[in-house]
């Protein structure tokens, strides 16, 4: 499958589950096309709970990378964090059928910002997997 038919496949399981998506581009760009895009970002919610934003990261061409605040966890009841990891494992197994690896990153940061995406487009960083990826 083509870089197009992921991106694509992306944006249409997020837009199913939530709203307010932000795409970038390969260049860290903003992008309304969903073909092109290589970062997501949005707004963790369920039901009329907000939890906090997540973002993916397709730039390097060899894994998915998803980023999300490390306080989202800490809101969420146990309930919905049932819901939160089976959306990782959807997102999971959304890489493997596409041969990309997995990566699951809880940062600080509440979001990333634009200039967040084209430092990740520019370096294209691998860092250790933590304990979520394995828990997957």
């Amino acid at each position: 499958m083509t870089t197009e038919v992921l991106s694509t496949n992306i944006f249409n399981k997020i837009r199913s589950k939530f709203g307010d998506i932000q795409l970038g581009d390969s260049e860290g760009n903003v992008t309304a096309d969903p073909k092109t895009a290589t970062f997501y970002d949005f707004e963790y919610t369920e039901d009329s709970d907000t939890f906090g934003r997540m973002s993916i990261s397709l730039a390097d061409g060899e894994s998915m990378k998803v980023y999300y605040n490390k306080n989202l966890t800490d809101k969420i009841d146990e309930d919905s964090k049932s819901e939160f990891f089976s959306f990782l494992k959807e997102l999971k197994d959304l890489a493997v059928q596409h041969g990309l690896k997995f990566d699951v990153r809880d940062i600080t940061k509440s979001n990333l910002s634009s200039q967040d995406f084209k430092n990740l487009a520019d370096t294209n960083q691998t860092v250790n997997s933590d304990s979520m990826s394995e828990e997957l």
